[in-house]
């Protein structure tokens, strides 16, 4: 089913925002702590929970076995352009080159460069972007990210076979995985790989008619590509790929996990982004033990107890990881702080003239793993 992103709406209208994402202070009322049926204490990986009407856990349960975290200080990774080029600049070369101060660092220049191939790459701050004409002619995004910011939730379940017919998955992981060292870019996670098969891809293209009469082509069997997801990991713990607008900041700008994302055919790599990277300052605290699964859990039931879900919220994933956040009365400076991050996926009615139609949305919600505290979010990014 396709997926429709309602919280960018959701920023704009603060009734539904009090209602669907509430203030995040602590309860001092809060529920009893939601117990587990656990073996042997070990936190299961697998949860399956009904925490009230119309909110529901089916969710697997990922990094929670490490109890001793840090805090620490992080800057947006400036690429050495030397290096970016060398990478991407085989057999092609830059015809123009366009220069935009950062919007949000203005002594930071983002540049953006067309290729003789019609490739185009892109050095931002924290961010780099190489995408070929082959990619960009064809419906790639709307596959993969649908109407999420990176890589929508359920994209595993959609496609569902686990190799490729002259592409090598093996050869696929170590294109991305080189091309990521080469930037600069370390302590890389296990990957995730999801082949796309024609029978697939055919089954989720949608028509629609663009502004120039036009419509999206079908696909064919050249197309076929593997997705290679890397997560970047710290003290053998994922960083988030979610990202957001801080509402406990008043910077207003964006917090963007770190995304790693490189996309293979049989004829080698058609794009590649590494977004929300960061380099690691000095350690604000060590030694710091997350608050319980079951806690974590308990904030859960907290956030929603006193607001009517009129349509069905399903938890489908829970994982330990650490999530940039705006320090504290730092300016715009970030920290790297251990979060318990829930990825929901919210069934929606909505009735309108033309009748009554069914979607969803995938939106987070995430709570400091050390003080339990929520971490506002004002949508997704």
């Amino acid at each position: 089913m396709k997926k429709i992103l309602v919280l960018l709406f959701f920023c704009l209208s603060p009734f539904i925002l009090t209602a669907c994402f509430p203030d995040g202070e602590q309860n001092n009322n809060s529920s009893e702590e939601i117990k587990l049926d656990q073996k042997d204490k070990a936190t299961p990986e697998f949860i399956e929970e009904k925490i009230e009407d119309n909110l529901v856990i089916k969710a697997r349960v990922v990094g929670f076995d490490n109890t001793n975290l840090k805090r620490s200080s992080i800057s947006l990774k400036e690429f050495d352009e030397d290096k970016v080029k060398d990478t991407f600049l085989v057999n092609n070369k830059i015809v123009e080159t366009n220069e935009v101060q950062n919007a949000f660092f203005p002594e930071y220049i983002d540049k953006y460069y067309d290729l003789s191939d019609d490739s185009s790459l892109s050095i931002e701050l924290g961010s780099v972007t190489y995408r070929t004409p082959f990619y960009m002619n064809r419906e790639y995004d709307s596959v993969i990210s649908d109407t999420t910011y990176f890589v929508r939730d359920d994209l595993e379940n959609v496609f569902k076979a686990t190799s490729l017919e002259h592409i090598s998955k093996e050869d696929a992981i170590n294109q991305v995985k080189q091309t990521a060292e080469k930037l600069g870019i370390k302590q890389l996670g296990n990957p995730q790989v999801i082949a796309f098969d024609l029978k697939t891809l055919e089954q989720e293209w949608e028509d629609y008619e663009t502004k120039d009469g036009s419509h999206p082509r079908h696909w064919e069997k050249d197309d076929e590509a593997y997705a290679v997801i890397f997560p970047i990991s710290y003290e053998n713990i994922n960083i988030t790929n979610k990202g957001y607008f801080s509402l406990n900041s008043s910077s207003g700008i964006p917090v963007i996990g770190s995304r790693i994302l490189g996309i293979v055919n049989k004829g080698g790599l058609i794009y590649m982004t590494a977004n929300g990277i960061y380099d690691i300052g000095e350690t604000v605290k060590e030694k710091i033990k997350p608050i319980s699964i079951e806690n974590a859990l308990t904030k859960l039931k907290d956030k929603y107890e006193n607001t009517l879900l009129t349509d069905l919220v399903t938890i489908s994933k829970i994982s330990l990881e650490y999530v940039p956040v705006i320090a504290e009365n730092k300016g715009i400076e970030y920290e790297l702080v251990p979060c318990w991050v829930f990825t929901a996926n919210q069934e929606i009615t909505v009735t309108d003239s033309k009748g009554t139609s069914q979607s969803s949305s995938e939106f987070s919600i995430i709570f400091n793993a050390e003080t339990g505290e929520e971490i506002l979010i004002g949508g997704e990014y």
